[in-house]
């Protein structure tokens, strides 16, 4: 009974799971293209390649994020409200990466809404048992799922291991910000 009394305590101390999205790396979502520019620099003291510049989007290398060396930033705009940030981590062990990223994503927004971490016949063995040419042919072959999920009440958070284009599992988290994104829709449509 006393077990039971320190569980429910525990979990009613705890911090409620947030419901949505409102920023990334410190950068709100909705912020201008100039606004993410200043926070970042005040942030990592990054600098952004000036043969990448485009209007609705930043890309940036370098910085931390989750306690994770991260490749690369995609940070995207439409109608220069920020809408997406996509990361890629350097990591050496992606799928231990992603399950302590997904730990930790937990903590603050909750279960996830979806998951999987699986590889399909016939590459359906024991988790680790596959060498790194079976792991990549699984991914190749797309029989290999290993991604969470979290759909909030304005975004979501996808969180996954994929083959990069040199051939290497990576771990790739992407925030899509659903309010802002419709910006994007619009934006498409004025165009044609």
């Amino acid at each position: 009974m006393i077990w039971l009394l320190t569980i429910v305590s525990a979990s009613l101390r705890a911090e409620p799971a947030q419901t949505a999205l409102s920023e990334v790396a410190s950068v709100p979502f909705g912020s201008t293209r100039e606004q993410t520019l200043e926070l970042l620099n005040k942030r990592f003291g990054m600098t952004m390649p000036p043969s990448l510049q485009k209007p609705s989007e930043l890309y940036f290398t370098g910085g931390e994020f989750a306690g994770s060396v991260v490749d690369s930033w995609w940070f995207r705009f439409a109608t220069n409200k920020l809408y997406e940030v996509h990361l890629t981590l350097d990591t050496k062990d992606p799928f231990a990466t992603l399950d302590q990223l997904a730990g930790l994503m937990a903590q603050k927004y909750g279960a996830p809404t979806a998951g999987e971490r699986s590889y399909s016949f016939p590459y359906n063995i024991p988790f680790r048992a596959l060498d790194d040419a079976k792991i990549k042919q699984a991914f190749k072959e797309d029989k290999a799922r290993f991604y969470s999920v979290w759909r909030l009440t304005n975004g979501t958070i996808y969180c996954h291991v994929s083959l990069s284009g040199g051939g290497e599992p990576r771990l790739y988290l992407t925030y899509t910000h659903s309010e802002f994104s419709k910006n994007r829709s619009e934006e498409t449509k004025s165009d044609l």
